[in-house]
């Protein structure tokens, strides 16, 4: 059961890093700057409803056969990748990351975890069709990594609403300081 999960889980992850580091290619190829700063900060549920609403998305491949999934993947990952790489061309890579480096380690987790989910349906049916292991141990692995993905995407959205705010805004007053 354990090398169903890590394989629905990496084959996620793969997908969406792969995508965000074409958008930080991407970001670098291009002339666009944005102008301002974030000063305001979302709030908690507005950031839990966001991420909620990705979930439910990557979630519909359990009907699309992660059709679905693999596009919310992609576009995640570029859409990423490219915030990434325009706040690198703006203040360099340490502090572009700074902000994102405390929530993002909860949301990679839980975006694997639901692009695992929405694969599932198609690793049962190779698995079925192969007659390899019982089909149930996909199930079982795919109620698993829903439970970890939703306590992962409610730490995330903790995280990023607390800390990670705090951390742009700080970044913010040091970079108005020592200019």
């Amino acid at each position: 059961m354990r090398q169903v999960g890590l394989a629905l889980v990496s084959t996620s992850l793969l997908i969406l890093l792969g995508s965000t580091f074409w958008g930080m290619w991407l970001a670098q190829q291009t002339d666009f700057s944005p102008t301002g700063p974030i000063t305001n900060c979302p709030s908690l549920w507005s950031i839990l409803r966001q991420n909620s609403i990705v979930a439910l998305f990557f979630l519909t491949g359990i009907v699309t056969f992660g059709i679905t999934t693999l596009y919310s993947l992609l576009k995640t990952g570029l859409v990423t990748g490219l915030a990434l790489g325009l706040a690198a061309k703006r203040s360099g890579w340490i502090n572009g990351l700074r902000p994102l480096l405390p929530h993002s380690v909860f949301e990679l987790l839980a975006l694997g975890c639901f692009g695992g989910v929405g694969f599932s349906p198609l690793m049962a049916f190779v698995i079925w069709m192969r007659k390899q292991r019982p089909v149930y141990l996909v199930w079982q692995c795919t109620l698993i990594l829903l439970l970890l993905g939703s306590f992962a995407l409610v730490a995330a959205g903790i995280v990023e609403a607390k800390i990670s705010c705090q951390v742009i805004k700080l970044s913010i007053q040091t970079r108005g300081v020592l200019s």
